[in-house]
């Protein structure tokens, strides 16, 4: 979690954002137990909702989108994959313009 709160605090300095998405129930009470929400913002962390398991990714991708002034903004996406899945599509390392 530190090296999660130095990197929002990084990209702060520097005019960017981190957002954070799709993080289940038991990765949420750690955020917030770190007190990583509060660096992040936490109109910044979407938590992943199981009934509506695209909502969260769609939050923040508005949220991107608000934050670039409605213009087009660079979305990384990173995951940290499970041995036993496939790899996701957002496993290239490309930055996506959004």
């Amino acid at each position: 979690m530190l090296l999660l709160r130095d990197l929002a605090d990084t990209l702060k300095s520097d005019g960017r954002h981190l957002i954070l998405c799709e993080a289940k129930a038991d990765t949420m009470k750690i955020i917030v137990n770190a007190g990583l929400d509060q660096s992040v913002g936490k109109e910044n962390v979407f938590p992943f909702e199981e009934a509506h398991p695209n909502l969260a990714l769609a939050k923040a991708v508005r949220r991107a989108r608000e934050l670039a002034g409605g213009g087009q903004a660079v979305l990384r996406i990173v995951t940290a994959p499970h041995p036993d899945l496939p790899k996701p599509a957002s496993a290239s390392g490309e930055d996506w313009q959004i």
